[in-house]
């Protein structure tokens, strides 16, 4: 599934897996400092993907939301 957070302040989500059983999750990341960061010729590392680990309980699973990201979450 896809977060999206264009707010300035970091946010969490709490998502439902109540009739899924899930051992792991991952996110991979996009987020830059502003909403308007971007990758270009003098800095091509501003903006790129940084993934990471998720522990998902019985219900669900946690996930905090930079401000300006783009977030994508596998779960398996």
């Amino acid at each position: 599934m896809k977060l999206v957070n264009t707010a300035s302040e970091p946010t969490t989500a709490r998502i439902n897996l109540k009739n899924h059983r899930s051992s792991k999750a991952r996110v991979i990341r996009l987020t830059g400092e502003k909403g308007t960061s971007e990758n270009n010729i003098d800095d091509r590392t501003n903006v790129v993907p940084a993934e990471q680990q998720l522990s998902p309980d019985a219900n669900g699973v946690d996930v905090e939301i930079p401000a300006n990201s783009l977030n994508i979450v596998r779960v398996k």
